[in-house]
């Protein structure tokens, strides 16, 4: 289940052609793709203290994700789908498995999808080096005291999967160090 809200925002088409489509919300299904990404971003400051994000993903991210994709249009024509709507900038509309090609062809960069963040991982590494970490091993913030991280940003590399649970392991081993 989507809210139509959060539904309508994933839907391609513009103007009429997405109204037309939202009248028909109750005949859709909606599923994402998650792939996790190799650590290409990087967050700075600049002179004036504004905070600057970049993120651009490698052609392995963009072909993971396309492959994602196209796999789930797969797996709802199999579950009898007459046509499946990626979330695209440039509307596709794939009306049978032989058509699941296009994804490939017509997506060439990142811009070209819709995408999400799920899961975010690292920013805040955790090593003993200040130089090469944010937290130490008992999750406290180098130089600072009494400023502890404890949440998926600490791990040095990306999991490649939902993170919840070593999250809440971490979590449990470091309340005897924020608690000491």
């Amino acid at each position: 289940f989507s809210p139509p809200g959060a539904f309508s925002i994933t839907l391609g088409g513009w103007f009429a052609a997405h109204y037309d489509r939202m009248h028909r919300y109750t005949r859709f299904t909606q599923a994402g793709v998650m792939v996790g990404t190799d650590p290409t971003g990087r967050i700075t400051i600049d002179r004036k203290g504004r905070t600057k994000i970049d993120l651009s993903f490698s052609k392995r991210d963009l072909d993971r994700i396309k492959k994602g994709v196209g796999t789930l249009a797969g797996i709802f024509f199999a579950a009898g789908a007459l046509s499946v709507l990626p979330s695209t900038y440039r509307f596709i509309e794939l009306t049978n498995p032989s058509d699941i090609h296009l994804i490939d062809e017509q997506v060439q960069h990142a811009d070209d999808l819709l995408l999400g963040s799920a899961h975010p991982q690292g920013g805040n590494v955790i090593c003993e080096d200040p130089s090469k970490g944010v937290v130490d091993t008992s999750f406290r913030v180098h130089g600072v005291d009494n400023l502890f991280v404890v949440d998926a940003s600490v791990f040095p590399s990306n999991l490649w999967a939902n993170c919840q649970a070593t999250v809440m392991a971490l979590s449990h081993v470091a309340s005897d160090h924020v608690a000491a």
